[in-house]
């Protein structure tokens, strides 16, 4: 597995937003996308969500085990540049759980994720998360499964997920 689960040290219940951008050298035969969290996280690509669930990768004992799952993308990148996008959410992971408090598996919630692209030409490319994907802070300002969800639309972070949206994020990650 390439990759290492890549976050952002923060002492507040603010969601992050995590991107990347991928410079495809050619035309994609196949593209597979990776993706897992110690938290809850909701991946796209090229702005197009992933699937329509909310609650990846669930609740699991994380001391043991920390499930992924794989995405087809192919259909959903293209030729020259290609934006990942991810919002990181506490979960069960980081936030409340019943009587137990928070922060039971860690301290902040972590996203790790791995594409492998299959070019037409035969050529294979795995990228995994690392300290150059990007981070910030958008209008998701507390988020709790229990407690709920605030946000701030002043703090909106518009389409963050498409291609042409990066501006003002940091590359300061902690694994």
């Amino acid at each position: 597995m390439k990759g290492k689960f890549v976050g952002y040290h923060a002492e507040h219940e603010l969601a992050l937003y995590v991107r990347k951008e991928l410079a495809l050298t050619g035309s994609v035969e196949k593209a597979t996308l990776k993706l897992s969290a110690l938290g809850i996280v909701k991946g796209f690509c090229n702005g197009s969500k992933l699937d329509e669930d909310l609650l990846t990768p669930g609740w699991v004992n994380y001391h043991k085990r920390i499930p992924y799952y794989t995405f087809d993308i192919t259909d959903m990148l293209q030729t020259g540049t290609n934006a990942l996008a991810f919002t990181l959410g506490h979960g069960w992971a980081i936030g409340t759980i019943a009587w137990f408090g928070t922060k039971n598996y860690g301290n902040q919630p972590l996203m790790w994720c791995e594409v492998e692209v299959e070019y037409e030409d035969g050529r294979t490319e795995i990228i995994g998360s690392d300290d150059t994907f990007k981070v910030a802070f958008g209008s998701i300002r507390e988020n709790d499964l229990y407690d709920g969800e605030n946000q701030d639309a002043r703090c909106d972070l518009g389409d963050f997920a498409n291609k042409a949206a990066m501006f003002g994020w940091a590359t300061k990650t902690v694994d």
